[in-house]
This record gives structure tokens, sequence and C-alpha cells, in this order.
């Protein structure tokens, strides 16, 4: 009887191992697959400048405005990207590099970027770090440009590591949107 008891405790035990690591197995190769985007992608006009962008559909736009002067906050389907764009006005007629010695402090604490550099173009500023951001520590990149004398910009996003193909789709994203506000 006790041999009946744990061979049918042993092969329960073989089920409950299989039927999680099955799970864990189906888990992990959901999260590493890159989704087919379903419907068209959509047009975003920017109210500042009347200009549009067009934006792949597995991006959707967000009403929440975390950030003072954010224009537009859109989130991956997959809940693993962010991006958002920031307009601010500056009353004195600054250069770039003026706006962000004066502001960068603050936009480095945003997104835990340790420094501000020219981009090679010279007609803008980035950066680069890291932050908390749903429970995973989330690559973090922001581009500062100016579009015009008292006109400053700025896109940032916040990336899951482990969805590298996010952040260059935002970068393109980003591209587009920089075109709407010149």
């Amino acid at each position: 009887m006790k041999v009946v008891l744990i061979s049918v405790a042993v092969v329960v035990m073989a089920a409950v191992v299989l039927i999680t690591w099955n799970w864990y197995v189906a888990e992990q190769a959901a999260e590493t697959t890159v989704p087919a985007a379903p419907g068209a992608p959509w047009a975003w006009e920017n109210t500042l400048t009347g200009k549009s962008a067009t934006i792949p559909a597995d991006w959707k736009q967000e009403k929440a405005e975390d950030f003072q002067g954010t224009v537009l906050t859109l989130t991956h389907k997959s809940g693993k990207s962010l991006i958002y764009l920031v307009h601010e006005e500056n009353a004195d007629d600054v250069s770039l590099q003026e706006y962000v010695e004066a502001r960068g402090d603050t936009m480095r604490r945003e997104l835990a970027i340790e420094k501000l550099e020219p981009a090679p173009s010279g007609e803008s500023y980035q950066g680069e770090g890291a932050k908390l951001f749903q429970r995973a520590i989330a690559g973090t990149q922001v581009l500062i440009w100016r579009s015009r004398p008292h006109q400053f910009w700025r896109a940032a996003t916040i990336t899951d590591p482990d969805y590298k193909y996010l952040e260059f789709e935002a970068g393109k994203i980003i591209a587009s949107l920089r075109q709407t506000t010149q």
C-alpha cells in the first residue's frame, strides 16, 4: 500500500512540475515574441504647430500628463515602452546650450540620466540612463532641441531593456514627432 501511495505522489508531483514548466516556458516565449501590429498606423497632430506625424498602430496615446508641458504621451501595447513629448517656452531668447544648462538638472533627475551631451549633429542634446519602471530597471533616453527662438522640446523614452526593438522603434517615432515641431 505504501508503495502505491508513494508512486501516486511521485506521478502527481511530476505532473505538477511538468505543468508548471510548460506554463513558465509559454510565459517566457510570450514576453520575447514581437507581436504583429494589428490595424493601420494613425496620425497625430501637434496642436502647437498644426503639423502631423504618423504613429504605428501598436502605440496608443495616453491622456496622462505626468510632466508640465507634456504635449503627447505614447505607450506601446506591450506596456514595455513609453514616449513623451514635452514643449516649453522660454521668455528669454536663450541658446539651446543655455537652456540645457539651466534645466538640465531637472531633466537628468526625471530620467536618471548622468549627463546631457550635444548630439553629433550639434542641433540637439541627448542623454541616456536607467530608472525603475514597472518593477524593472528600464533604459531611459532623452533628446532636447530648439525649434525656433523661445521654443524648446524634449522627447523621452523609458523602455524595458529586454525589448531592444522598442528602443529602435521609439527612436523612429521621435524623429517623426520632431518634424512636427519645426
